[in-house]
């Protein structure tokens, strides 16, 4: 017996989750580093925690992000700011 996907919940959920948003800035290389950074650094399981210097810096995240990631088959939602 084989299994063919992932339970909801499992051990593995949350290293299968990281790999394939790793994996498709890896695949779909996008123009600015800003959007890999923030995919290796800021995403915990499907939470994406940034914190930028700037607010043309977070404008691009919430910009370009959704965009490079729908391209692998993620949407994100819930934006929220502090300025």
């Amino acid at each position: 017996m084989r299994m063919t996907s992932h339970l909801f919940g499992g051990v593995w959920c949350a290293s299968s989750s990281t790999h394939a948003l790793r994996r498709t800035v890896i695949d779909r290389p996008c123009g600015d580093p800003l959007i890999r950074y923030a995919v290796d650094n800021s995403f915990y399981v499907d939470d994406c925690l940034s914190s930028v210097t700037s607010s043309s810096l977070a404008k691009i995240i919430i910009r370009e992000l959704p965009q490079t990631l729908s391209l692998g088959g993620f949407k994100l939602t819930k934006f929220v700011d502090n300025d």
